[in-house]
């Protein structure tokens, strides 16, 4: 590719980021599925205002593309040909997240799993689709049957990581037979008395009105009135 080629796609490429966001930030104020009583609303909102000939003549543009067919050739669905034009297009330079972050308010879905690629973690949205790409890469063709092997074997460890297992467990309860109870002399506390029942916290009462079992130390009010001066 040249400089001029690609000076031409990277605006074609800024036009559409922008045509995107101008659409969106309009739709907004006019659709009543953006209204704060439907912000949980369920499932898709519908791609309202964008004009899909528009974009299809952009996609046409590039579709015989070789870059383009070698892909296609390489993957069986929408969403693992996704995988492979994104991290393409990020071989040319920077393509953000935060550049589709306006279709998280259309397809929270395809938003989740878009912005994952090429990350090392995963929403669950991307975990099926990004799965199925990296078998295809590694086997250098498409795959009609969904494979999400590489997923769940990753879940699996990642869940075993933290799994509180007999060792882990039995080095917990050592820990805990050790610490010692804490207990404060009436002179530390200036003539009041605190000693703590266990070692399990239970002397705090953790509650909506926090009241604590322990001890107040009232100052003097003689004692106030001479330290006034030295900013007690």
């Amino acid at each position: 590719m040249d400089d001029e080629e690609f000076r031409k796609i990277k605006k074609d490429s800024t036009t559409l980021i922008n045509y995107y966001w101008d659409i969106c930030t309009k739709n907004i104020p006019s659709n009543p599925l953006f209204t704060i009583e439907n912000q949980y609303v369920e499932g898709d909102r519908k791609l309202v205002g964008f004009n899909f000939d528009f974009l299809r003549k952009r996609i046409h543009k590039y579709i015989k593309h070789p870059v383009a067919t070698k892909i296609f050739k390489n993957h069986a669905y929408v969403r693992t040909i996704l995988c492979e034009v994104v991290l393409t297009a990020r071989q040319l330079g920077v393509m953000p997240p935060t550049d589709i972050r306006w279709l998280k308010l259309y397809n929270r879905t395809a938003y989740a799993f878009i912005q994952n690629i090429g990350r090392p973690s995963l929403f669950s949205e991307g975990l099926g689709p990004i799965s199925h790409y990296l078998i295809e890469v590694k086997l250098g063709k498409p795959l009609e049957e969904p494979d999400f092997n590489i997923g769940l074997v990753g879940f699996e460890y990642e869940l075993l990581s933290f799994a509180m297992t007999e060792a882990r467990q039995k080095a917990a309860e050592d820990v805990n037979s050790i610490i010692r109870v804490v207990e404060f002399t009436d002179k530390e506390l200036n003539n009041g008395s605190y000693n703590s029942k266990n070692n399990s916290k239970d002397d705090f009462k953790y509650s909506d009105d926090h009241v604590f079992d322990m001890v107040s130390v009232e100052i003097p009010q003689d004692e106030i009135q001479k330290n006034k001066q030295k900013g007690f």
